[in-house]
């Protein structure tokens, strides 16, 4: 609670390309800022651990709150130590939500186009498969079947067509220095790099697997409740 001061020479400049940084910070010799503050070498005021998967990160500050926390120490997750970025990525994956979310409705409506087309263009069929012994039941999971290998087929041509993009995005990355200049942009005091690398995290690619699947099975709902629904004696007469 009390203001500390000490006389320092200065010995250099360094320059992070961000202004917040640049204009706030001072290295000092671990020692000589103890001898400012009166610590001891067992001392610290923050102590910052870096870990693997930030996704974690909330939990591991809990467990390490159990561990070593008390009324003299909090252990803080980066959202709480850094509010302001953390608000600025949870609205970067809020607008990216609702963008797939708007791509994902398109995709329904192109396979519900496709699959309602090609039920229709196959009454005749099934009809006959009607007339043979065919349950509605079977002619509606029949085109669910369908649809599901749709799914399938469309998410395995797509990790083709998309495989040499990531990878030339997690190696090579994205220059966006022309936009940014060549410190890259800076974020609630953190600087972000000009050159942005793609990452794979795997329960997020789930989740779109997941989507993209219950979709389409969405989407061929109603095309199979009219193939279920079909009348062999009216169908069965069409040229």
């Amino acid at each position: 609670g009390e203001i500390a001061n000490g006389l320092a020479r200065v010995s250099g400049i360094i320059e992070t390309g961000a202004p917040e940084i640049d204009g706030a910070t001072c290295l000092m010799p671990i020692g000589s800022l103890r001898a400012i503050l009166g610590y001891e070498a067992d001392e610290a005021t923050q102590v910052a651990i870096y870990v693997e998967d930030h996704h974690r990160a909330d939990e591991i500050a809990a467990r390490l709150q159990e561990q070593v926390g008390g009324e003299a120490v909090a252990v803080l997750p980066w959202s709480e130590a850094m509010p302001d970025l953390a608000t600025y990525i949870q609205l970067e994956e809020g607008g990216n939500a609702v963008m797939q979310g708007i791509i994902m409705v398109l995709i329904a409506a192109g396979i519900f186009n496709t699959m309602f087309v090609s039920v229709m263009e196959r009454m005749r069929e099934f009809g006959i498969l009607a007339a043979i012994g065919f349950s509605r039941a079977q002619l509606f999971t029949l085109i669910v079947w369908e649809s599901l290998w749709v799914a399938v087929c469309g998410l395995i041509a797509g990790a083709i067509l998309t495989a040499y993009p990531y990878y030339y995005l997690a190696t090579t990355g994205l220059d966006t220095s022309m936009f940014v200049g060549d410190q890259g942009a800076q974020v609630s005091g953190v600087t972000m790099p000009a050159v942005m690398y793609a990452d794979l995290y795997l329960p997020h690619a789930f989740v779109i697997v997941g989507a993209i699947v219950f979709a389409t099975l969405t989407a061929g709902l109603y095309p199979a409740y009219r193939a279920g629904r079909v009348s062999p004696v009216e169908v069965i007469r069409i040229v």
